[in-house]
This record gives structure tokens, C-alpha cells and sequence, in this order.
């Protein structure tokens, strides 16, 4: 193990981003976006596994973010649950767009929509 990581970390490790600074090696990578203010972390399924009540409270508290990783491969995210309805409220608003434009235009000639949308397109490029 270097510096404390797992075995797979250490195998495809990929240099840090960032202005951020290693506080825990056991975590593997971060950076820091200074814009958020807040850490995002990569960190391995194992570790996480190992790891998941300070990760928790990491992500409670600090606003940190986690993507866990199997193999090198991205397969969740751990984010504040506040970042999580937000996300949701923004998608639901976004479908219930789609739906009442779907709903305006449920008898319109659908080659009248498409050119109304490759003008809007052009107009807006």
C-alpha cells in the first residue's frame, strides 16, 4: 500500500487537482472546486465500504461530495441531501415543461413543430 491507499487506487493513481491539500490519505483523490467551497472526493467502493459513517458526516457537514468508484469506474455519487431535492425539484420542473408542451402542442402537424424548432434553434445560435 502507498501512503496508506488501497491497492487499486495505488495502481491507477492519477495526479490531484485543484488548490486542494491532502488531509487523509486513506481517501484517495480530490480537488477542490473554490467556487462550491465544497470536496469532492474519489474514493473506491472498498474504502468506501470501510469508510461510509465519516463519509456521511463529511458530506453532512462540510457539504463534501463522494464518487464511488468499482474498478476505476464511476458507479454512485454521495451528495448533501439539500443538493439532492434541489436536483430533483429542477428535474421535476423540467418534465412538467416537457409534459405541457407536449400537452400545447398534441394537435399540432408534427412537421409544423419541427420547423417552429429548427427556427427557434437558428434564432437562438
Amino acid at each position: 500500500m502507498a501512503l496508506g491507499l488501497d491497492a487499486s487506487f495505488a495502481a491507477g493513481a492519477r495526479p490531484l487537482t485543484g488548490t486542494a491539500h491532502i488531509w487523509d490519505d486513506c481517501y484517495g483523490r480530490y480537488d477542490r472546486d473554490d467556487k462550491e467551497k465544497a470536496v469532492r472526493k474519489t474514493v473506491s467502493a472498498v474504502r468506501a465500504r470501510g469508510k461510509l459513517g465519516q463519509m456521511l458526516e463529511e458530506v453532512y457537514y462540510r457539504g463534501d461530495q463522494y464518487v464511488i468508484e468499482r474498478a476505476g469506474k464511476a458507479m454512485a455519487a454521495v451528495v448533501p441531501v439539500e443538493q439532492y431535492e434541489q436536483w430533483r425539484r429542477e428535474r421535476d420542473a423540467f418534465f412538467e415543461l416537457v409534459e405541457e408542451l407536449r400537452s400545447r402542442n398534441a394537435k399540432a402537424d408534427p412537421a409544423q413543430v419541427e420547423k417552429d424548432a429548427a427556427a427557434a434553434r437558428r434564432r437562438r445560435r
